[in-house]
């Protein structure tokens, strides 16, 4: 029981092991009437084992897990129109964890529907900022950097940087690699001084179409790029 991490795992070996614990249980029951005599090294073991059923030896893992529920009660209670129940419990995932890149983005993503683009892009920054951060943050902050509405916000070249960085070392069969990919050649449109060469954002546009037929953005990113030349 103590190798296996998840409780997800431990469970159902927990049915095979339930007839020894029952036969144990049923022996200190005994013994607690004075029937039958437990030796020193029985318990021992047993009080051995009952320590060791408190030791939280799971390190992070159950405050991890509390405050990934929270995020997801929390965008339940957003959907069902009840953002200050949804921000009471982001800011109790943040106090389980501080360092929770789902945690953050999540409140990026609410106070940017609340119309604070300044302190969604500090949740932003800090959800790209954890290792091992979603994906989905810095796809939310390069978005941000490219089309604020506050121009003070917007950095199309440090956003450009940030999807460019990413797009180098990541997977190309990932689902967030074409939505990375795709922002980013529709930022070189928008903002075509950040372009290091004119066929930049149709080289990403056509290796996504490649790498994912199916994908539906590249194609409208393409006529974008038509238009853009065109004009």
């Amino acid at each position: 029981l103590l190798y296996f991490t998840y409780s997800r795992f431990r469970l159902p070996i927990l049915l095979a092991w339930m007839p020894f614990a029952g036969a144990g249980a049923a022996r200190l029951v005994d013994a607690l009437r004075r029937r039958t005599h437990i030796g020193v090294s029985g318990a021992a073991a047993a009080a051995a084992l009952l320590a060791v059923s408190y030791v939280p030896f799971e390190g992070e893992y159950p405050r991890q897990l509390a405050a990934n529920t929270m995020v997801d009660s929390a965008d339940a209670w957003n959907r069902l129109g009840r953002p200050e129940r949804a921000e009471r419990l982001l800011e109790r995932a943040l106090t389980e964890v501080p360092a929770s890149s789902k945690a953050e983005l999540a409140l990026g993503r609410l106070r940017l529907q609340q119309g604070d683009e300044r302190t969604a892009k500090r949740h932003f920054v800090r959800a790209w900022s954890v290792p091992g951060a979603l994906p989905s943050a810095l796809l939310e902050l390069a978005r941000l950097e490219l089309a604020a509405a506050d121009p003070a916000l917007r950095d199309p070249d440090e956003a450009a940087r940030r999807l460019r960085a990413w797009l180098a070392g990541a997977d190309a069969s990932s689902s967030a690699w074409p939505r990375a990919a795709n922002l980013l050649a529709s930022g070189l449109v928008d903002h075509p001084d950040v372009a290091i060469h004119p066929g930049e954002a149709r080289g990403l546009a056509e290796r996504v179409l490649a790498l994912h037929p199916d994908d539906r953005a590249a194609p409208l990113v393409l006529e974008a790029i038509d238009a853009s030349e065109a004009d």
